[in-house]
């Protein structure tokens, strides 16, 4: 639907109540007659008619942040027939987006945006997918107000198309990581041995990622939230080390100990890699972590060790550069 992809989701919309048809009619005021809404199963997906108008007349003044893979002039609000109590006389607007056709079929996929609440100097960003319309901002927007024929399309069918594009369109019911053969033979030339654990009953959002070798061991601890209906992904890496050697067992700080990645629908290829440190005895080791899109639900760990050499002064003990390993400033794998 235009508010969620899962019933479950929609059902704690207790805030919303529907306004009559002729109540829409008199708040938009339209040049061109406004037809009830009706819903038609097609071939295609759902048919039906929408008052739509671009984001960036709607919200002129607002500092939002568009996703990258979706073009600015694609995004819309599509205005419905409810409002919010705690906004009575304002008409709903759902952010969507209508990506181009080469036919006739226009297909309409729910959104959301990172919407800046909080002004310079720190701005705070807040996703939002729903938009109380003033009278004001209709009276502001109507002749940019288009009533456009759209189609929703079947998720159990959409699911099963060849169209990576479509296929990224598409909401999350769980999350699996999975950690590639390349990756994995690439950490064990370096002297690693890894092991991605996954969920269990205790812990049904949690993957464990364990790297291992003579001098030290690295442990991965990824936690996934999902939001609106599976259209939002939030995860966290909370990273530590623990070192073999006689004279250094223990922890080892990370800086810092832990790194976040969030996404939504249209998901990004590929999240950002993040960065955790360890400094060692006379060596720095990073460890760069990244997360890659390979299909709904499913994502590929990307995982790169690197050393560098830290200056020793003169004088130094033999046993503080104990810790120093063969091969250092070298990759030690690849993602």
């Amino acid at each position: 639907s235009l508010f969620a992809s899962q019933p479950e989701t929609s059902a704690k919309g207790g805030k919303i109540r529907a306004v009559s048809h002729t109540d829409v009619i008199r708040r938009l005021q339209l040049p061109r007659h406004l037809p009830p809404t009706r819903y038609s199963s097609t071939p295609h997906g759902i048919e039906t008619q929408l008052p739509l108008v671009p984001l960036t007349y709607c919200l002129p003044q607002c500092d939002i942040q568009y996703p990258e893979a979706i073009p600015e002039s694609q995004w819309y609000l599509a205005i419905l027939g409810c409002e919010h109590t705690e906004h009575p006389g304002a008409l709903l607007g759902r952010v969507c987006y209508i990506p181009p056709s080469d036919s006739d079929v226009q297909y309409v996929y729910c959104g959301l945006m990172r919407v800046c609440i909080n002004p310079a100097p720190r701005k705070v960003y807040r996703l939002a997918n729903l938009f109380p319309l003033s009278p004001a901002t209709i009276d502001r927007c109507r002749e940019h107000v288009t009533l456009k024929t759209v189609y929703i399309s079947h998720p159990e069918r959409a699911s099963t198309q060849s169209d990576t594009r479509d296929a990224r369109r598409q909401p999350h019911k769980t999350i699996n990581l999975l950690l590639g053969r390349k990756t994995r033979r690439a950490l064990r030339s370096q002297g690693y041995t890894a092991e991605l654990r996954g969920p269990d009953e205790g812990h049904p959002t949690t993957h464990w990622l364990t790297l291992s070798c003579d001098d030290h061991t690295i442990t991965v601890e990824y936690q996934h939230t999902l939001g609106y209906g599976g259209g939002l992904l939030m995860v966290e890496a909370d990273v530590k080390m623990s070192r073999r050697a006689l004279d250094e067992a223990g922890q080892i700080k990370a800086n810092p100990s832990a790194v976040k990645w969030s996404d939504y629908a249209l998901w990004h290829v590929s999240l950002a890699t993040k960065e955790v440190a360890f400094t060692l005895a006379a060596e720095k080791l990073t460890l760069k972590l990244g997360l890659d899109w390979v299909a709904p639900s499913h994502y590929c760990l990307r995982v790169d060790i690197v050393t560098e050499t830290l200056p020793v002064a003169s004088g130094t003990s033999a046993e503080l550069a104990q810790g120093t390993r063969p091969g250092v400033g070298s990759r030690r794998g690849s993602g």
